[in-house]
């Protein structure tokens, strides 16, 4: 999902948390941004260095790895990422269960942050990260995010996305996952409906344009197809997805 402009903003954020903590806190405060920086000139050893410091001087390492996960899928690193949170785990599992939910939350967002993304990995993370905290609408989203995009097991995907909606409809992005899933399963009005749902809400996010017009193509829609594929790549010249798409709907 997108996540424009993260690196600023969790910066901000985190000067913001430890306004007023311990030496030790502020110290890995100022070891968070410097990785930020570090890992957006792809000095990736570098900005683990100083990620390690932040965790150690955190009083809370799920709290500490969330503005990690967060960069590093921002600057498209989603496998170093991966390896850096997996270290944690040991740790983490001697944890309470929403943090254990949180932690395999992230690892399984890394995991599908990597192109092409790594499913067998997010689908084992996303699994231990229900079982930790079923309630948990962020979890459900995005483990019935990844069986859609594998195709697989779709009755479960529909539920768990039917949940996520439940629990948060006015959330852009859970209707965006319920829609892709009628999308894999051929339901393609219901896709449709729920996609365009979804696109009022996140109107800005080329993901979800594409998997608006991908609907509307299945369902004969093709100018109106085009027109999302032309939305998505005005936000993001670079998206192969619509790139695709839009050379398949050429001459429709």
């Amino acid at each position: 999902m997108h996540r424009g402009c993260f690196w600023l903003i969790a910066v901000l954020l985190v000067s913001s948390l430890f306004a007023g903590c311990s030496n030790k806190e502020k110290s890995g405060a100022t070891s968070l941004q410097s990785g930020f920086q570090k890992l957006r000139t792809k000095d990736v050893k570098g900005a683990e260095s100083d990620f390690k410091q932040h965790v150690e001087n955190s009083s809370s390492p799920v709290l500490a790895l969330a503005p990690i996960c967060a960069a590093y899928i921002e600057t498209k690193e989603g496998r170093a990422g991966y390896e850096f949170l997996k270290q944690y785990e040991a740790k983490i599992e001697k944890m309470n269960d929403l943090d254990k939910g949180e932690y395999y939350r992230m690892l399984g967002d890394l995991a599908m942050a990597v192109k092409p993304h790594e499913v067998e990995k997010a689908v084992e993370a996303y699994d231990k990260a229900i079982k930790a905290d079923e309630r948990n609408p962020l979890i459900l989203n995005n483990y019935a995010f990844a069986l859609a995009e594998a195709d697989r097991n779709l009755e479960k995907a529909y539920d768990m996305a039917n949940r996520a909606v439940a629990i948060n409809s006015a959330e852009g992005a859970f209707r965006d996952t319920l829609g892709w899933v009628y999308y894999k399963r051929g339901d393609y009005q219901n896709a449709v409906k729920e996609l365009k749902m979804a696109v009022d809400t996140s109107v800005d996010n080329a993901d979800l344009r594409y998997h608006l017009a991908a609907a509307y193509a299945k369902t004969g829609k093709i100018q109106d197809a085009k027109v999302e594929l032309e939305k998505a790549l005005a936000l993001d010249k670079n998206h192969a997805e619509s790139q695709a798409l839009q050379a398949e709907l050429q001459g429709k």
